[in-house]
């Protein structure tokens, strides 16, 4: 026989309105040469059929998509994260960041 189990009210809130601590959830911004960050849609003007990525796996998700080859190394920088690419045919190299890393770094798109 199955019993059901009560949950107070207060668990259960927390469980509903818990913000999300997932890769996903993270904010993500290309790394500028010269410092500092700019939104990914800057990438438009070299990719202009580019969809609206938001962070390395969608990114990646349209670099493969497309047929291209590319590479793709992570890296841990103390407080962020950042996902280095190259896609040689498309003369691209790339440094995709998590926004704490540009707001530590100088330079536009803070």
């Amino acid at each position: 026989m199955l019993r059901s189990m009560a949950i107070p009210a207060s668990v259960a809130v927390s469980l509903v309105v818990a913000p999300s601590l997932s890769p996903a959830a993270e904010v993500w911004s290309l790394a500028a040469r010269e410092g500092g960050c700019f939104p990914i849609s800057t990438l438009e003007r070299k990719l202009p059929d580019l969809p609206a990525v938001r962070d390395p796996q969608g990114f990646a998700d349209y670099v493969q998509g497309k047929g291209w080859a590319f590479t793709q190394k992570p890296h841990v920088l103390g407080a962020g994260r950042a996902v280095e690419f190259t896609v040689p045919s498309q003369g691209l190299a790339l440094m995709f960041v998590t926004i704490d890393l540009c707001i530590a770094g100088p330079g536009p798109g803070r």
